[in-house]
């Protein structure tokens, strides 16, 4: 009758039973399904869009958002570049204290113009998203998203430089996706990370 449990493998909950199943009846345990479970119900998993115009970071499992034009002002102290602001807050922090204000994902001819300020803008937003989850420091998986159709798609310079972005917020894992936006079911499935062929 064990050997049965192996046949209804397919989904979450179906995975989660013939686990727990096979717990019970001290079967060998596929331990692939057991990592693949942890990793969905243990790891925040990010579905970030990005334009000139706005930026969204999702926590796909918890259904939080931050969505907000990508802007950062940046002031100086001693001499020293600091980040006074990120997001919507931004415009208005450097009006008030006379900071500069970078928007790291416009450019005339390029979907990114500023690799280094971006990241500073995407970690600003992941921080708030995680809220007091980012003590844990658990990895991550994150699905980053260029959108707009840039004429002759993205080179292989920029896909690089949108994958870095992903590494550098701390994630395990990385997929890079191209075209239309996609739900959380598609990206909690792995649908993106199959098709992605993002290694580090």
């Amino acid at each position: 009758m064990p050997d049965r449990f192996r046949f209804f493998r397919g989904n979450d909950n179906t995975n989660r039973a013939a686990l727990a199943l096979e717990l019970y009846y001290n079967l060998p345990i596929d331990f692939t399904a057991v990592a693949h479970i942890m990793f969905d119900y243990l790891f925040p998993l990010f579905y970030i869009k990005i334009s000139a115009e706005c930026v969204t970071v999702r926590d796909v499992k918890r259904g939080i958002e931050v969505s907000e034009v990508p802007e950062i002002a940046i002031g100086s102290n001693s001499g020293k570049k600091i980040i006074l602001a990120a997001g919507k807050e931004a415009r208005k922090i450097a009006a008030a204290q006379s900071a500069t204000l970078v928007n790291p994902f416009r450019h005339p001819r390029a979907p990114l113009d500023d690799v280094t300020i971006a990241e500073q803008v995407l970690k600003a937003f992941v921080r708030r998203v995680q809220g007091n989850m980012k003590r844990l420091q658990l990895p991550v998986g994150v699905v980053i998203h260029p959108l707009g159709s840039p004429e002759g798609g993205l080179t292989q310079v920029e896909r690089q430089a949108f994958v870095e972005l992903a590494w550098n917020l701390g994630a395990s894992r990385v997929a890079l996706w191209i075209g239309r936006v996609i739900s959380d079911g598609e990206v909690r499935s792995g649908q993106a990370f199959r098709k992605s062929t993002e290694r580090r």
